[in-house]
């Protein structure tokens, strides 16, 4: 049976155009396979939990901050009109509410009913903890514990439950009263129950044994604070809305706050997305050609060593990182699958040999395509993974941090797009700024190494660029990345410097730093060695192959690290 906001939510697809459901099917991302068979399926993806989550995670703080505002209004007994939301949100205008408001309903996640603000369902409020309802307290709690409880508030203990629960609701259930009993407390008690109601309203949060004279149990035996079987002590929401008082309301951040940017060339963040773009694609063919002649020999936890890494980093030119982005991507793209080693004979129990990475039977159609299809098809592969793709060389534990990498590094492009045409991060920290306004469920202050690697990541794929996203980002977002792919691949062709021996030199930065072209190093495309299995490597229809190093330091090595430098 359909849930009531399914059927709430399948009553406004009813009546929306078809460019409005396309614009919940894009912002909302519920078509995957198998696509929805009618309005009723599609109701019913759109207000699953998960899926209502997941949209939730990616709102801006000002929208998350309206519907904290709805919830607070249903806490206090109030309908959520505009007018209410208003009020309890610090300086929020009516104009501005409502842009939210609307902004939300195309997501399905909130909408205007006559001038009321209905959620699609119950969102927390943001930012803090503010207790649970003294209601819920009270149905949890024994009678046993309540009548003492009557006792010290100088009430009738005797009677059914639901009397004593009545008695006590007079005394802890309103701001004056609460304020009133709190005036009694000692001062030690007063300052503990003032800092709980200003932090997170935990007297206590953990666990913990109280004695009669402990810190607290006046205000637990009072029903000011609430314990059950010695767990954690926390103040009611009413407590915590009484104790900060009349005038308290909750925060709007209707603007983001200021973070490092500056200036950068629409032209240079092109070029250095092409450049990233072919020079991923050439490794990956390397990799793939290399493995063809020699399989690559996998440890017996399954990975590639590190010994292998960097003789493949040296043999092709590349850093260490670049090479373990080709690797997962040739794997996450099924074009390197890994082979067993045949079954031990006779008595022994152990396999004759190690696994190995060897190329799949579609790794010799993608070489043989055209190279926008075959960058267009590694970043449909990176942007869809649910893996960090570095961060099993980093030490990184992705699935302890509640968050998919897909979903962080939607994030993160996402939050670049907000810039101005022409506009990039000065440095990390500017992101982070952006991102906590952008997409504050991330938590991104505590997840700044992830946010490192979703950088890093895009930067190799060439999503990002000088701090600004390149136009293979708003591909991505769009969902068509082919055209793209196919611009940028053939712009860096026709930017390649051509050396005296007739051989494309592409320069590509090793590591890249926000802003600084000086870091721009060149990397010489060399044939595969022989010992990995040698080819020519032909990206694109430029071939890679070099007969010998450049007879003197031309400008374009001068002052580098570049191992074909002749002072290195």
């Amino acid at each position: 049976m359909i849930s009531a906001a399914a059927k709430a939510v399948r009553e406004r697809l009813g009546s929306s155009s078809a460019a409005e459901l396309a614009v919940i099917l894009r912002r909302r991302e519920v078509t995957e396979v198998p696509w929805p068979s009618d309005l009723d399926e599609l109701a019913e993806r759109l207000t699953d939990v998960s899926s209502v989550s997941e949209a939730y995670r990616r709102l801006p703080l000002p929208s998350i901050e309206v519907l904290s505002a709805v919830e607070l209004c249903g806490r206090l007994g109030e309908p959520a009109t505009l007018d209410a939301v208003c009020r309890v949100l610090d300086g929020a205008e009516r104009s501005e509410v409502i842009a939210i408001v609307r902004d939300l309903a195309e997501l399905q996640l909130a909408w205007l009913s006559e001038d009321v603000i209905v959620p699609v369902e119950k969102f927390p409020i943001y930012g803090r903890s503010y207790g649970v309802s003294i209601e819920q307290f009270f149905d949890a709690a024994a009678l046993a514990v309540l009548r003492p409880m009557s006792t010290k508030l100088g009430l009738r203990a005797d009677g059914p439950k639901a009397e004593v629960v009545g008695r006590l609701r007079s005394v802890i259930a309103h701001p004056a009263e609460i304020r009133a009993l709190v005036a009694s407390a000692p001062e030690d008690e007063q300052r503990l129950l003032l800092r709980a109601a200003q932090t997170d309203s935990n007297l206590y949060p953990h666990p913990v044994y109280l004695t009669a004279t402990s810190l607290g149990a006046w205000s637990v035996q009072r029903g000011l604070a609430m314990q059950l079987a010695n767990g954690p002590v926390s103040i009611s929401f009413e407590v915590t809305l009484a104790l900060l008082g009349p005038d308290w309301t909750l925060p709007f951040h209707r603007s983001a706050p200021e973070y490092g940017t500056g200036p950068v060339s629409t032209g240079h963040v092109e070029s250095e997305a092409a450049t990233r773009l072919v020079r991923i694609v050439e490794l990956v063919s390397n990799i793939i050609d290399a493995a063809r002649a020699t399989p690559v020999v996998l440890l017996k936890s399954g990975t590639v060593g590190v010994r292998t890494i960097k003789g493949f980093a040296k043999d092709f030119h590349a850093e260490s990182e670049d090479i373990q982005m080709a690797l997962e991507l040739a794997n996450m793209a099924d074009l390197l699958h890994v082979q067993s080693p045949p079954p031990p004979k006779g008595r022994r129990k152990t396999p004759t040999g190690p696994s190995t990475l060897v190329p799949a039977d579609t790794a010799a159609t993608w070489q043989a395509s055209d190279g926008g299809a075959r960058g267009a098809s590694l970043l449909q592969t990176w942007w869809d993974s649910h893996y960090g793709f570095l961060a099993t060389y980093n030490e990184i534990t992705d699935e302890s941090r509640g968050i998919s990498p897909r979903a962080f590094r939607s994030a993160v492009i996402r939050a670049h797009q907000k810039l101005a045409e022409g506009t990039g991060f000065v440095d990390e920290a500017g992101v982070e700024c952006m991102l906590e306004w952008a997409c504050p469920c991330l938590q991104v202050g505590a997840r700044r190494d992830l946010l490192a690697l979703a950088l890093r990541e895009a930067t190799l794929m060439g999503v990002l660029a000088l701090g600004a996203t390149t136009p293979l980002a708003h591909a991505l977002i769009e969902g068509d990345v082919y055209p793209a792919a196919t611009q940028l691949m053939s712009s860096a062709h026709t930017r390649a410097t051509i050396g005296a021996d007739s051989t494309a030199i592409v320069s590509v930065r090793r590591r890249l730093r926000w802003h600084d072209s000086s870091t721009a190093l060149p990397t010489v495309n060399r044939p595969v060695p022989q010992r990995r299995g040698g080819s020519t490597g032909r990206v694109c229809g430029v071939d890679s192959t070099m007969d010998c190093p450049p007879p003197k330091c031309s400008p374009i090595y001068r002052n580098s690290r570049h191992p074909m430098c002749p002072k290195h």
